[in-house]
């Protein structure tokens, strides 16, 4: 994975990753978390334990849509396209 520029959120901002199976998504987590070592700089203010993490397992059923589970883990509505 590479990022040119740095990546913002602002204070507040929720954020939802997703990508394919080896995509890096869970390298990235543990980036974050401090639990892995890793190439670049992550700057936060945060302390890992003011940060929240919802991982994805195949719990839900299958009747029950992606969209569906981040609309409800971010609390938001997310458009049709």
């Amino acid at each position: 994975m590479s990022i040119e520029r740095p990546v913002v959120f602002e204070e507040g901002e929720r954020i939802g990753i997703i990508g394919s199976n080896g995509a890096g998504k869970t390298t990235l987590v543990k980036a974050l978390f401090g639990l892995v070592k890793y190439r670049g700089s992550i700057t936060t203010e945060l302390k890992p334990e003011e940060m929240a993490v919802h991982l994805q397992f195949k719990e839900y059923v299958n009747t029950m849509s992606v969209k569906h589970i981040m609309e409800t883990v971010l609390h938001t509505s997310i458009r049709k396209n």
